[in-house]
């Protein structure tokens, strides 16, 4: 039997045991329930806390007159980390308030509080703009879940690309999809915890509107390339195309202002620097009106997964394609997003561009991309252009009716395919989780 005092969302909790089983659970009081539940190694018991420190913060100064799990916490407390309370208290904390961080983690040494950190949170730009932060190394326990091999190796990192689903899983944006019960009353947990996997349940459709869905928010140049290549080709009508109202005209002022500069970096790749300029703005604007230009809503824009999901949106299309953001920096190492991951767990055909390294990872892992079926077989070793090249080729000489028939012929490879992603998913959280409860005995 092991223990845990754990502070974190209850859709954290269930994606840090995936395969676990609950026996028993107890309310005890507002924001505290108890758990007992069963991994395939051990019986754990755990005091489940939780509650939203942002509803109780106004800013950083004077925060212990605050009455919080996270500024006074319990003896031998976990924390989970993610990107929102890294960045508005932590990292805010660390960098505008040392003085009040360096109490803060005094008392987290005197308790014995250990911190996961979630810096799987698929923004590779930031983990090298914001390097130092990352790699601060806390006085009290830690540990770091990283997707990015700039911190394969460092202290207390442990570095996998697919640590990212933990971040994608376990955001708000996914609960309504994967975490019914949750969404209603944010106490509740699924019994089986593996429920939540069984919860994205894809109802494929045999006959498709469109051979390929391109479904993006911004407009970035490799994307405009993309669509003007379909344009040129007479290809747009076969698929369904969406760009963002908002960010449409973010990036037509920014590129009629010659700023080049997005995304609060000058960590830009040659490319972008190249091609994000008024002349291809202007050549894309011409075609806008070929395109579904989606609406400028919070709830679509910064949950845009649930809507692929709960609406059914991989059923527009047969192939899923995909312009990954990480061509558009200059960066040490290879990357990819959510964007890459939505096509599997979806069932879907899927074509890349813009990244090289998630046909790496994909084909590590045993995940089946059907490179020669959709001639893409030599897309993996290309840059974004010549990968949109590769794309739009194949996209010409295609139709339905091989689609359809592909589909069929493939489907449960297809489907298996979401499985080795969740298995693998399970077998990396497990080490996690282990790693964690190695002196909660």
């Amino acid at each position: 039997m092991k223990y845990i005092n754990l502070l974190c969302n209850a859709f954290e909790l269930q994606c840090l045991f995936p395969d676990a089983k609950l026996l028993d659970e107890k309310f005890i009081k507002k924001e505290h329930n108890f758990l007992l539940i069963k991994t395939d190694t051990d019986v754990i018991e755990i005091n489940h806390y939780f509650e939203n420190i942002f509803d109780k913060i106004e800013n950083i100064n004077n925060i212990f007159e605050i009455d919080s799990y996270y500024i006074n916490p319990i003896e031998n407390l976990t924390i989970v980390c993610d990107r929102q309370l890294w960045y508005r208290f932590y990292l805010n904390l660390l960098k505008n308030n040392k003085e009040e961080f360096d109490k803060l983690e005094k008392i987290y040494v005197e308790k014995n509080v250990k911190i996961i950190f979630n810096f799987a949170i698929l923004e590779a730009v930031n983990y090298e703009d914001e390097e130092e932060w990352f790699l601060y190394d806390f006085k009290f326990k830690h540990i770091k879940l990283s997707d990015y091999e700039l911190f394969d190796g460092k202290k207390n990192f442990y570095y996998d690309s697919f640590y990212n689903l933990y971040h994608i899983l376990a955001e708000p944006m996914m609960c309504k999809v994967l975490f019914p019960n949750m969404f209603k009353d944010l106490s509740q947990y699924h019994i089986d915890f593996k429920e939540f996997f069984e919860n994205i349940n894809i109802n494929p459709l045999l006959n498709r509107d469109k051979i390929y869905s391109h479904s993006c928010l911004k407009p970035r140049y490799h994307r405009i390339k993309f669509l003007l290549e379909c344009y040129k080709n007479d290809l747009l009508s076969f698929g369904k195309n969406n760009v963002n109202i908002k960010f449409l005209e973010e990036y037509k002022r920014a590129t009629f202002n010659n700023k080049i500069h997005t995304d609060g970096t000058y960590k830009h790749s040659k490319n972008h620097l190249d091609y994000f300029n008024k002349n291809l703005y202007e050549e894309f604007l011409k075609i806008t009106n070929k395109i579904n230009i989606t609406m400028d809503d919070s709830d679509f824009i910064y949950n845009h997964m649930k809507h692929y999901f709960l609406n059914e949106e991989y059923n527009e299309s047969y192939i899923e394609v995909v312009g990954e953001t990480h061509c558009i920096f200059d960066l040490k190492y290879g990357f990819f997003t959510e964007k890459s991951i939505k096509p599997v767990l979806s069932e879907k055909f899927v074509m890349i561009y813009g990244s090289n390294k998630v046909y790496k990872e994909y084909k590590r892992i045993g995940i089946e991309l059907f490179l020669n079926e959709l001639g893409i077989y030599d897309i993996e070793e290309k840059n974004e252009l010549e990968q949109i090249d590769r794309i739009v080729n194949f996209l010409k000489k295609c139709d339905k009716e091989y689609l359809k028939k592909l589909y069929i012929e493939k489907y449960d490879i297809l489907k298996n395919n979401k499985k080795i992603l969740f298995d693998y998913y399970c077998k990396i959280m497990n080490k996690i989780n282990v790693i964690f409860l190695e002196d909660k005995k």
